[in-house]
């Protein structure tokens, strides 16, 4: 018995010994299940198959990254998959402490052949240098998500079963070109801009493109600062040449980012100056750069819509709503933008330029017209004003002078209006002018006056017309500011004011006209019974230089004729057309006839007798003699 114990105890003491020189490494099995098999649950598609990766051959590598306290890589492993339902089983013999499991969903290959990647691992070997960076060649597809799931364990003299099911720590942006007609006055359901331009650039105004790992906290930075990054490109030239579908789409997966800033860069046509000009009066012109107004905050695993309406030029910038569809939402918000643009369009304050000249209205507008008109009267300028944060396409000011002075009229050519935008800009109206009864001036017409003022004392009438075109087969909305004629600038008289002689006898025209500095020069019965007195005009007589009074039955002046210099034609034509009301359907191509306001004075040009007639109709007429 003392020989076996004493045996038992020599070995024990040799194995007490060899442990203490050299300690033997324990480790236990742990088994890991790594999925990225809901990477795109919290996601919606705008398409069925978008997020199918068969689609275009794209491949899911999952990889696995184990690191001890200090740091340091361990063990790793990695499998490249051909389906999202595919798993990564992983059995590391791991000595007792604490580590750090990183695991990491990544696309590859598809559009870019073999071996691409869009995310770059670099400097496993210790997890504070670990590197994931986006490639600098990206294709606008949702595989461009990156999926990265960080555990902390603690290995004990156990096995250990470690699940990861990895998620997105990029978010996903819905990247929409809307280059459609939402105006109603684009071209082959485009945008009424495609003429004028090739495409343009939808932009971050910087993006963070890498990740690192801080105590295993993830960290998200700029591998270099990246500014101005593309996010998409619209080629609006070719997709309406092409006859594209004016609507295009595209995923980009972003980082986390405060603050996010989005902007747009238009790049125009280079078109001949005249074609140029021609397109802008037709369609508009347009700032070539602007920002979102919304700068939310990007966070991963959520969903982002951009949204570039070219029609309004407008760069909308919202977190993906529950029931977003594309076509509604932007519908609506165009519906609202207009609405914003109605209200400053009515609030604008047009009436102010009434009374005011072309210098005026350039500074008040902010542009120079596109052209003028002085074949008409009045005398009109024209501004197309087209620009997207408008509402009115055309402004066109009207002029009582030739050379665009004392303007008289301020009218707005519409969009095309539904029947409640056309109820809402009435309300508009409403609110701001003075109505007056509907249909006082006609159907189609709704007339409005200065607030808190009498017709009378109304310095101008405000005109909402809704007119069918014929041609067009389709209405025509026009807003107009009126400058009352009673409030019109006071012109000088190229004679005197023969009229305030009607109803004189022979006697008062003489001592009236010779006070005027007029001579007698002689009578005549042949265009009145009772005759008619004539006199030269020897002051202020440049535009003319004779006068002559008829008799009516009573004695009484009830006409005169004032003889103008033939040179003068145009400038008395002018003259007539500011101090009275046309009738067009009474004149001639040898007689333009007017009235006054009270339509008792009737005034007749008479381009073959030279003179301009003065009739005053609520008194007896002279008699023709026999």
């Amino acid at each position: 018995m003392k020989k076996i114990l004493l045996g038992l105890f020599v070995l024990m003491t040799t194995i007490v010994s060899c442990t203490d020189q050299e300690d033997i490494e324990i480790t236990y099995q742990s088994e890991m299940g790594i999925t990225a098999a809901h990477i795109f649950d919290d996601y919606e598609q705008f398409q069925v198959g978008d997020f199918d990766m068969s689609k275009d051959g794209w491949k899911l590598n999952l990889q696995v990254l184990v690191y001890d306290e200090s740091g340091k890589l361990v063990d790793k492993t990695e499998k490249l998959c051909n389906s999202l339902s595919e798993s990564l089983n992983y059995a590391p013999y791991l000595a007792p402490g604490n580590y750090t499991v990183v695991s990491i969903a990544d696309f590859r290959e598809g559009l870019g052949g073999t071996g691409y990647k869009f995310w770059n691992i670099e400097n496993e070997t210790n997890i504070q240098d670990l590197s994931i960076t986006e490639n600098d060649s990206y294709f606008p597809v949702v595989f461009e998500t990156l999926g990265i799931d960080v555990q902390k364990i603690e290995i004990t003299n156990a096995s250990k079963s470690i699940m990861a099911d990895i998620k997105p720590v990029t978010s996903l942006v819905h990247v929409y070109m809307s280059d459609k007609d939402y105006s109603g006055w684009g071209i082959d359901g485009y945008s009424r801009f495609s003429v004028l331009s090739d495409g343009y650039f939808i932009k971050a105004l910087k993006a963070k493109n890498n990740v690192r790992f801080e105590n295993g906290d993830l960290l998200f930075n700029y591998s270099e600062q990246l500014s101005n990054y593309n996010l998409a490109i619209s080629e609006v030239l070719t997709k309406w040449t092409d006859k594209k579908a004016p609507t295009s789409y595209l995923y980009r997966a972003l980082l986390p980012e405060e603050n996010k800033g989005f902007s747009f860069n238009i790049q125009k046509r280079e078109l001949p100056q005249e074609y140029y000009d021609t397109f802008v009066a037709l369609c508009g012109e347009f700032e070539t750069e602007g920002k979102s107004e919304i700068l939310p905050e990007i966070v991963s695993n959520k969903q982002y819509v951009v949204n570039m309406i070219f029609d309004a030029m407008q760069l909308v910038v919202m977190e993906y709503p529950a029931d977003y569809n594309h076509e509604r939402y932007t519908e609506q918000f165009v519906k609202d933008y207009n609405k914003e643009l109605m209200v400053n369009m009515v609030n604008t304050k047009f009436e102010n330029i009434l009374g005011q000249d072309e210098n005026y209205a350039n500074v008040f507008l902010d542009m120079e017209p596109y052209d003028h008109n002085t074949n008409t009267y009045p005398y009109v300028a024209y501004y197309p004003r087209t620009r997207a944060n408008h509402f009115e396409q055309y402004v066109t000011p009207a002029y009582l002078n030739s050379d665009f002075t004392a303007c008289c009229i301020v009218q707005l050519l519409l969009p095309n209006l539904s029947d409640d935008m056309f109820v809402y800009l009435k309300e508009l109206l409403n609110n701001k002018f003075a109505a007056e009864e509907e249909g006082k001036f006609g159907p189609g017409y709704f007339t409005y006056l200065e607030p808190g003022k009498a017709e009378d004392d109304s310095k101008y009438r405000v005109v909402l017309e809704k007119k069918y075109n014929e041609d067009l087969d389709k209405y025509t909305y026009f807003l107009s500011y009126n400058l009352r004629q009673k409030f019109y600038p006071q012109e000088e008289n190229l004679w005197a004011d023969f009229t305030t002689v009607f109803g004189s006898d022979k006697n008062t025209v003489k001592s009236t006209l010779e006070s005027l500095g007029c001579s007698y020069s002689f009578s005549d019965n042949s265009y009145s019974a009772n005759g008619s007195d004539y006199y030269y005009i020897e002051k202020n007589n440049d535009y003319a230089d004779i006068v002559g009074f008829v008799f009516n039955t009573d004695n009484q002046v009830s006409q005169c004729w004032v003889y103008f210099k033939p040179a003068k034609v145009n400038d008395v034509y002018s003259y007539l057309t500011k101090k009275y009301t046309a009738a067009e359907s009474e004149s001639t191509d040898y007689e333009y006839v007017f009235y006054n306001d009270n339509k008792d004075l009737k005034i007749v040009l008479d381009l073959m007798n030279g003179a301009v007639i003065y009739t005053k109709l609520d008194m007896k007429q002279h008699e023709t003699p026999a």
